[in-house]
């Protein structure tokens, strides 16, 4: 519900693969919780005003910040699990539509796969992308509360308990970075709507209207290869730490 507070965050896209609802029911919720007007207006300016600050703002200060807003749109695509054999609901309805022409990986694209690919992935989104993996792979593991995952992952994070980068990479590699690596570029690397779209696929093209894929396939493979180095040099340095 925190990321339907983000003006961002409210186009029918979202509505669809994370379920986000206009403000006003997003602002009413809160109030139900018990929130006042006052302090559901202050929150609601807080988080745009995070978000805003680490979208506009690339002086070095601000590039060691993550991205509030869009870690809780990440995860809340991640828990809408409107697919087949998750839930009750017909995978022909929202984000599982979407999943069907994204080769079951809505979640990933909606993070680390799609900023990669898109070419304008900045520190803040591949810091965000990396933790939000891996705060939902800890609560899937779990079984407990999303934001009790999110409040004892970052606790630890800030102390120096864990690395981000080992932790998101041996999730993908069964407990082996270097095999993470390599799932990693197949994940990035893999045939997307992006492909189709090269293809012709009208659907894909209706899907990735934004613009962001480039005119040719060689071009879109060119690109996701570099989103690929650039998010894997981004780990790399991680590991150090």
């Amino acid at each position: 519900m925190l990321a339907g507070l983000c003006d961002n965050y409210r186009a029918k896209r979202w509505t669809i693969t994370a379920g986000t609802l206009d403000l006003e029911k997003t602002k009413a919720y809160f109030k139900k919780l018990g929130l006042t007007d006052e302090e559901v207006e202050k929150l609601y300016q807080a988080i745009n005003q995070q978000h805003d600050l680490v979208s506009e703002d690339t002086t070095p200060d601000n590039l060691r910040t993550r991205d509030f807003a869009h870690e809780m749109i990440a995860l809340a695509i991640f828990k809408n699990q409107t697919v087949a054999g998750d839930t009750s609901l017909p995978i022909v309805t929202g984000k599982g539509m979407l999943d069907l022409f994204m080769f079951g990986q809505i979640n990933q694209f909606s993070s680390y796969k799609g900023d990669a690919a898109s070419g304008r992935i900045g520190r803040d989104d591949k810091q965000s992308d990396t933790d939000v993996t891996n705060i939902y792979n800890r609560y899937i593991q779990n079984q407990t509360s999303i934001l009790s995952e999110y409040s004892i992952y970052n606790e630890q994070l800030s102390n120096s308990q864990i690395n981000r980068a080992e932790e998101f990479l041996k999730g993908l590699g069964n407990g082996d970075v270097n095999r993470g690596k390599k799932e990693l570029e197949k994940i990035i690397m893999s045939y997307d709507f992006g492909d189709e779209f090269m293809s012709g696929f009208s659907l894909s093209k209706y899907l990735i209207s934004s613009g962001f894929i480039p005119n040719s396939k060689e071009g879109y493979d060119k690109l996701k290869k570099e989103g690929y180095e650039d998010y894997l040099s981004y780990l790399e340095k991680e590991l150090k730490k």
